[in-house]
């Protein structure tokens, strides 16, 4: 089953532009407000667990879920944005969701790791960085994994997921359910073999 039948294209987008914009501007708005809540919450967590690797950072919001085609609530980015906490502070490998409307001709796979170069994903001793690609237009995902995790999460594992469990979701027009499900089942995989975190 190819990749590029993961995502189904959505139309009739029956929005007004002005009112796209204000609908944007008020998202930013408020992801910057749960941000800074997080940060707060983090700070908390951290604290008592002794700053267990200097390395690590509290994670914001926008730096791992950058929904820009617009695919998931504000509700839905919280949820699967917790997992991402959980893992930071328990273990320390880095996930992160990227959506986009279309690649722009741009290959998804140069498009993933140009952007987790950018945001600095996983930690640089541990190559331990996850990023979620999709592109709603040209129905196309894909899992990048980083050096420090491919002998717990390798090719046929990524493949799995995106096959098995996010692209059957995505059929369905269901891209948070697939997301969370592919999210809930990396960070698993990763909590079996902590041992293996950075070993590359």
């Amino acid at each position: 089953m190819a990749a590029e039948e993961a995502v189904q294209q959505i139309h009739g987008l029956n929005i007004f532009q002005n009112q796209d914009l204000n609908d944007k501007n008020m998202k930013n708005v408020k992801r910057r407000i749960r941000d800074s809540v997080t940060l707060t919450f983090g700070i908390l967590i951290i604290s008592t667990s002794c700053l267990r690797r200097v390395e690590n950072r509290i994670p914001l919001l926008q730096d791992r879920i950058m929904d820009r085609a617009d695919l998931l609530s504000e509700n839905q980015e919280d949820s699967i944005f917790s997992f991402f906490i959980e893992l930071d502070v328990s273990l320390g490998p880095q996930i992160a969701v990227l959506t986009v409307d279309s690649l722009n001709g741009e290959d998804i796979e140069t498009l993933a790791w140009r952007t987790a170069d950018e945001i600095g994903l996983g930690r640089t001793t541990f190559r331990d960085g996850i990023l979620i690609c999709v592109s709603k237009r040209d129905q196309s995902i894909r899992i990048s994994i980083d050096k420090g995790l491919k002998r717990i999460v390798g090719d046929d594992s990524a493949k799995f997921i995106n096959t098995k469990i996010i692209i059957p979701e995505f059929r369905d027009d269901n891209y948070f359910l697939g997301l969370y499900k592919g999210v809930s089942h990396l960070k698993k995989s990763i909590e079996r073999e902590p041992e293996l975190i950075g070993k590359m």
